[in-house]
């Protein structure tokens, strides 16, 4: 089978692959694992956004909710790259696409710190009435989002604000890309839950999953924003199932 590489993003020295895999017209999402129990892979890997290959997937026995995308990778040859474009029309026709304020998200399972800086996160380990379905998601952005620099323990450390009626939610942007100082209306990015965690420290703080920003798929204000036009023609692939990955 084929899979189209969407997401590359930071996981301290490694690095978390995103993926789609298309099969019988239906898109799947996928999280490339290299074996059971890992997450990412070395920096090096030689794996990048706009890739596609043919590879041999299987559902990791590990999988826990609401990152149900890991699938082991057992092996994986280079076929193509696709061009910006051409990506940004696959993103489009995958038909998961979120749009509307940030609580649309992840089912509206959402919930949000109160800090100086306020979070969206998840909780409820364990508990399947508290989950969405996956991890991972699209948004079809419905403000601009703006740039900040959040200073932590002498390390910079680059988010986007969501402004909504109640104020900003910052996004931790995870992504190896440069960060552009504004990410216009309309963008499609990629957002995704982080794995599981709590504070060191803090034995009697809830495990949270937090959201985060991975990517974006073409500026709405640039050619390549632009170029789908009367001559683009749609795939339709039908909605993702999480549930139903056919392998």
């Amino acid at each position: 089978m084929r899979i189209v590489i969407v997401a590359r993003t930071v996981m301290g020295s490694m690095r978390c692959l995103g993926g789609v895999v298309i099969q019988n017209n239906r898109a799947f999402l996928v999280r490339p694992i290299q074996e059971e129990g890992a997450v990412g892979w070395p920096e090096e890997t030689d794996v990048q956004i706009g890739e596609v290959w043919e590879v041999g997937l299987r559902r990791s026995r590990d999988v826990e909710p609401p990152h149900i995308e890991d699938c082991v990778c057992q092996f994986h040859e280079y076929v193509e790259t696709l061009s910006t474009q051409d990506l940004l029309a696959l993103v489009r026709d995958l038909k998961c696409i979120r749009r509307g304020g940030i609580g649309r998200l992840f089912e509206g399972r959402l919930r949000y710190t109160r800090s100086a800086m306020p979070r969206a996160y998840i909780s409820g380990r364990g508990d399947a009435s508290r989950l969405p379905a996956g991890s991972v998601g699209f948004w079809e952005l419905p403000a601009a989002l703006n740039l900040h620099v959040e200073d932590r323990d002498g390390r910079q450390r680059p988010l986007y604000a969501y402004e909504g009626p109640y104020g900003a939610i910052y996004l931790p942007y995870v992504g190896e890309s440069q960060a552009p100082a504004v990410l216009p209306k309309g963008t499609i990015v990629r957002v995704s839950l982080a794995r599981w965690w709590s504070p060191d420290g803090n034995p009697t703080m809830e495990e949270r999953c937090y959201l985060q920003l991975s990517g974006w798929y073409g500026l709405v204000d640039d050619d390549i924003g632009s170029g789908l036009g009367e001559d683009h023609e749609s795939r339709g692939f039908t909605s993702i199932e999480e549930d139903d990955i056919p392998f």
